[in-house]
């Protein structure tokens, strides 16, 4: 199995707020991962926060590995906590608020099975070896994404939880609501590959500046040409130089991760 991630700022944006990181854990049997983290725009510094919760966890990966795959790796509310303990941001003179980004999972050790988790918005993939494409579409539907760094302020998290609630949208229909600030978890079977997506693929327009669907776009960068080396990032590249000869263009920053999940060899 092999790894890789890639990120791009977005036309509206000055800086990019968006990261993602991609990699395997040292033991024998390897942890196989890849991470999204998107920085809030309204936020400050949150282009660093969003680099700072993402080394975390992948630090924690490497660190609790394999205890976490089995037991909810993914405690995205925990990791916020965390990141606020790891590194003195005062070298940084940060505020707390730059750590409003989302943070998005998806790990693997063996080829029959991979775990996601989103906290905050973005999308999860999964291509199945017949070419089927299955999206989780995990969504704000106040505009508000629930950020782990909300765990650590009771009064932002209560004014969040008082809003609209946020739905996961499930393949083939069916979906989840909560307000609560929790993470998504979801364990996905038999898949050639699997992704996830900051929320920067909802932010496509065509040439007449009508939006385009978000799973359009998750479809087209789904479709590798191969998964060695740098695979995601000529994926990316590839697919942003055919769109603006459509004259598409993209709002937000985007970034994604992607785990190829056949065996070597």
């Amino acid at each position: 199995m092999h790894s890789d991630s890639s990120y791009v700022m977005g036309m509206g944006h000055r800086v990019c707020q968006d990261y993602a990181r991609a990699g395997r854990t040292p033991q024998e049997h390897p942890l196989v991962y890849g991470i999204v983290s998107d920085g809030c725009s309204s936020s400050p510094d949150t282009d660093v926060g969003a680099r700072l919760l993402a080394l975390t966890a992948e630090r924690r990966l490497r660190i609790a590995f394999p205890g976490w795959v089995d037991n909810a790796f993914c405690h995205a509310e925990s990791l916020a906590v965390l990141t606020m303990k790891d590194k003195d941001r005062s070298f940084f003179d940060l505020p707390d608020e730059a750590l409003d980004a989302t943070l998005l999972f998806v790990a693997a050790n063996s080829p029959d099975r991979a775990r996601f988790a989103c906290m905050g918005d973005g999308v999860i993939a999964a291509k199945d070896w017949d070419g089927a494409l299955r999206i989780w579409d995990v969504e704000a539907t106040d505009g508000y994404p629930r950020y782990p760094n909300y765990v650590n302020n009771d009064a932002r998290r209560k004014s969040v939880e008082a809003g609209a609630p946020w739905i996961v949208h499930f393949p083939g229909g069916g979906e989840y609501r909560t307000s609560r600030v929790v993470s998504f978890e979801q364990p996905v079977d038999g898949a050639q590959v699997v992704a996830i997506f900051s929320d920067g693929v909802r932010s496509f327009t065509d040439a007449e500046r009508n939006p385009i669907p978000g799973a359009e776009i998750v479809a087209e960068l789904m479709a590798f040409k191969g998964y060695q080396g740098a695979f995601v990032q000529r994926r990316l590249h590839a697919f942003l130089k055919a769109a603006a000869k459509r004259g598409w263009r993209h709002e937000d920053d985007l970034a994604m991760a992607a785990i190829d999940m056949a065996v070597e060899g």
